[in-house]
């Protein structure tokens, strides 16, 4: 037993995010080895904290009442004061070092906010503020969930480890199976989606659109549009992809009104603040996407984008990787040099064999990942343009099988057209709006 203690301890110093599998006595067990080995620990449970305290020996531990009842001489939270809830665990990470937090639970804190929240919009606001408080913990975070929440989580993104299992915990959010969250903001991204359309728009339009879009995907069946408004039935389930796959294909269901309302979305700044981001977004998984830009900046704030909102991601550049790190916040990549010397973190580009194997080896350990390759003018130069096409036709598949995105800047000025037209041959083209250098 105290073998098995220990994996788990290590296992979780490891982590950014932890959440239980079975039984809470796991995560509260969990818990107190950590403050055991000199953690500072804060607990904040739906169990009377007297109880918690002497059942798992939480004496050194801050420990919170999550509840609705008002207590006389015991620290409580209402579950529906969710700014209160992030403003304690902000303070109690800001007062000092290696800190773990354990919050009991998720499915409570939905579950209450959805019940007594009088309006959608007021439910939204409380999950966006939970989503705020997920984002500022750079510390263990242990949540017990029950075995149901784990229904429709795709397996890859799991890590299992003993009794428990591991992933961010805003994927939790969005594959919550009883939440509110993600059919509301297909509703509310939807409804922005109708009303930056060109006026007028009728009715009768909107409604043949929903309709041909029923036939082609039952989802579709849970919407219904009245009096200017369009709803979705809460009981509709998606995961955070459908929530995006789904939002993509009703906003190309206009494109004839508007043509570029799915490639430049107005309603981005809503997926933003729940926690999706642009690329998730512009990016679909299994695709490879050449960017026509001069300078890739646009290429790096798309990779930086997907990275920021937890995708494992690899980038090899011709820019050195000290240099993008501190310009486009890539902490949490694998970053190679594509340069000739004999740094450890160099990538010849004469050895596109080696370049390949690098991106096949981080897509087998990283499914769903992303891949950022910039220099393919220079791997030409040290090649040929016959075998650079020949490698990107073989990363693409790669990319397919993988559920993977690869984004390559090309300058169109630096190729001729027909050599151009090769290399964007089966990949999506971006052109970053409002830059000259990329027409």
């Amino acid at each position: 037993m105290n073998a098995l203690k220990k994996k788990r301890t290590k296992d979780t110093k490891e982590a950014s995010y932890i959440v239980s599998e079975v039984e809470a006595d796991v995560s509260f067990e969990l818990f107190r080895d950590m403050i055991k080995q000199g953690y500072r620990g804060l607990c904040i449970t739906k169990r009377d904290p007297k109880e918690v305290k002497t059942k798992y020996s939480l004496d050194s531990a801050s420990v919170i009442w999550l509840t609705t009842q008002n207590i006389n001489d015991v620290p409580t939270i209402n579950p529906l004061n969710l700014q209160e809830l992030h403003t304690t665990i902000k303070d109690f990470i800001e007062r000092g070092k290696n800190n773990v937090v354990l919050l009991d639970s998720l499915e409570y804190l939905i579950a209450q906010n959805a019940q007594h929240a009088g309006q959608k919009n007021a439910a939204l606001k409380s999950i966006q503020v939970l989503i705020k408080t997920m984002g500022i913990i750079d510390s263990p975070l242990i949540i017990p969930v029950t075995p149901s929440i784990l229904e429709g989580m795709d397996p890859k993104k799991i890590i299992k480890s003993d009794r428990f299992v591991q992933f961010n915990v805003l994927d939790v959010l969005f594959t919550l199976q009883k939440n509110i969250l993600n059919a509301f903001i297909f509703e509310i991204v939807c409804n922005d989606i109708i009303n930056t359309l060109p006026k007028p728009l009728s009715e009768e339009l909107i409604l043949k659109n929903i309709r041909d879009l029923e036939a082609l995907d039952p989802f579709f069946s849970a919407i219904s549009y009245n009096n200017g408004e369009l709803n979705v039935d809460p009981k509709a389930k998606l995961t955070r992809l459908e929530l995006i796959k789904k939002i993509k294909v009703f906003a190309s269901s206009f494109k004839d009104i508007k043509e570029d309302i799915d490639t430049n979305p107005p309603f981005m700044n809503i997926l933003n603040k729940f926690g999706l981001g642009e690329s998730e977004y512009l990016l679909s998984q299994g695709w490879t996407y050449i960017v026509k830009e001069g300078k890739p900046d646009y290429s790096f704030d798309l990779f930086a984008n997907l990275i920021a909102h937890g995708l494992p991601g690899l980038c090899i550049s011709r820019i050195h990787p000290n240099m993008l790190r501190e310009k486009y916040k890539l902490k949490d990549a694998k970053v190679f040099w594509l340069s000739k010397t004999t740094s450890g973190n160099a990538l010849n580009p004469a050895d596109v064999g080696v370049i390949v194997h690098t991106i096949k080896k981080f897509l087998d350990e990283n499914e769903e990942g992303a891949v950022l390759l910039h220099g393919i003018g220079n791997i030409i130069t040290n090649t040929s343009f016959t075998v650079i096409v020949k490698v990107l036709d073989d990363l693409c598949e790669t990319v397919m099988q993988k559920y993977a995105r690869l984004i390559i800047p090309v300058d169109p000025a630096a190729f001729e057209k027909k050599e151009l037209a090769l290399l964007m041959r089966d990949k999506e083209v971006i052109i970053p709006k409002n830059r000259v250098n990329s027409q």
